[in-house]
């Protein structure tokens, strides 16, 4: 196994967890060098108190998954198409330039969430194939109660095409990595809850031989 450096953009604080917290805890296992990106503080139109927490969980979260670099920006929650694309692409350029990636994971373009949608296209800018350029494979992940939504609309649907397997200890480094952000969790059958979220990685893992996994879709490859 060759050691890579590995990129995680999120928009919020548990969307990392949410579309691949199982992955994150094996590629830790595996010995990769994992960063991780949030675009927002936390807060929009909440009380300071509520983003201090928001924060904290995060940090908590990080914790957990052994994440042990992590750069978050101030982008407001719900608030990411009131600024120029060109404002979160240098942003995350900024990390790029720091710790060149090898493989990045971003959102969905298929997401409900506008934030979801915005990140993802600063990412695919960020990350465009320049001379030089580290980057040898992007990802996109789902996000429950985003990136299913989405699907009901009429933008494109998530279509898997990388599906990692994951073991019953990275399911509980996720579900445990979750428990940090527990006033985002809602009961079932709400596709935020936790009944939920362990179904769906069943269903991926179904749909390719095996116990669980989280679902991707690649959205280039480039062998160097």
């Amino acid at each position: 196994m060759i050691k890579k450096n590995i990129l995680i953009i999120a928009a919020h604080p548990d969307d990392e967890v949410l579309g691949l917290g199982g992955t994150i805890a094996k590629l830790n296992s595996e010995g990769h060098d994992l960063f991780l990106i949030v675009l927002s503080d936390g807060g929009f139109l909440r009380e300071h108190s509520s983003v201090q927490l928001k924060q904290q969980a995060l940090r908590l979260a990080c914790e957990t998954l052994a994440i042990k670099n992590l750069v978050q920006f101030s982008f407001k929650d719900n608030h990411f198409d009131s600024y120029p694309i060109s404002d979160l692409v240098l942003k995350i350029e900024e990390v790029i330039k720091t710790v060149h990636p090898h493989i990045v994971y971003t959102h969905s373009p298929c997401d409900l969430n506008q934030d979801h949608r915005v990140t993802f296209e600063a990412s695919m800018i960020a990350c465009r194939p320049l001379p030089h350029s580290s980057i040898e494979r992007i990802l996109t992940y789902e996000v429950p109660s985003s990136t299913d939504f989405g699907q009901l609309q009429s933008t494109p649907s998530f279509k898997p095409n990388v599906f990692e397997g994951l073991t019953e200890d990275h399911i509980l480094k996720k579900k445990q990595a979750l428990e940090h952000y527990c006033d985002e969790l809602r009961d079932f059958p709400h596709p935020r809850s936790w009944e939920n979220i362990r179904a769906l990685m069943t269903v991926r893992g179904c749909a390719v031989g095996t116990s669980a996994a989280e679902a991707f879709v690649l959205e280039r490859s480039i062998n160097k």
